[in-house]
């Protein structure tokens, strides 16, 4: 069996998993329904997680991101399955928490989702990668100071994450950059 119709065959056993899950699982129904009086699909962090645009459609290209079908062009969609998936069983780094960490700790907090009604996930692959990070504080660095020209400005914007027991060794920092490619057309 090829690749693709491998993972084909994962994303469509999940979307049924998540379908059928929402059907037997009254406590899903209900945070649904938390959320949709909450209106949490407009609420601006769930914008700002989801990269929308003005149009309340992601920015992002990368279908991997959305686990509803259509979840880049229907925020709310994605919102649903999203909660859906908080309650899907998985194996080890595949839980909805070990992908997308930001996303889930959000809904759980919004929706007052208590632990012991979720299922335990083991997220041994993000928890080996925060591990090496080990970030404790954050460095906003742009690359110049020139705020007349915005590309100038934020053109190359970095990010640096530094742990709590660093000493002046700046230089040995993990980094995260920005380039902006359409700056000056915005």
């Amino acid at each position: 069996m090829s690749l693709m119709k491998s993972v084909v065959l994962i994303f469509a056993s999940l979307a049924v998993n998540i379908a059928y899950s929402a059907e037997t699982n009254p406590s899903i129904q209900n945070y649904w329904s938390i959320a949709e009086q909450k209106k949490l699909d407009q609420d601006i962090t769930w914008q700002r997680l989801m990269y929308a645009n003005k149009n309340q459609k992601s920015e992002v290209t990368y279908a991997g991101y959305f686990l509803s079908e259509n979840g880049k062009n229907n925020l709310k969609e994605e919102l649903k399955a999203d909660i859906s998936a908080l309650f899907i069983p998985t194996q080890d780094n595949q839980s909805i928490r070990c992908k997308f960490p930001a996303r889930s700790q959000w809904l759980i907090q919004q929706l007052g989702i208590q632990e012991n009604e979720l299922p335990q996930v083991k997220c041994s692959e993000f928890e080996n990668w925060i591990g090496q990070i080990k970030p404790y504080k954050a460095t906003l660095i742009y690359a110049t100071d020139f705020m007349g020209n915005p590309s100038s400005m934020f053109g190359h914007t970095l990010l640096r994450l530094d742990p709590k027991d660093q000493q002046q060794l700046n230089l040995v920092s993990y980094l995260c950059r920005k380039l902006c490619s359409n700056c000056g057309r915005q």
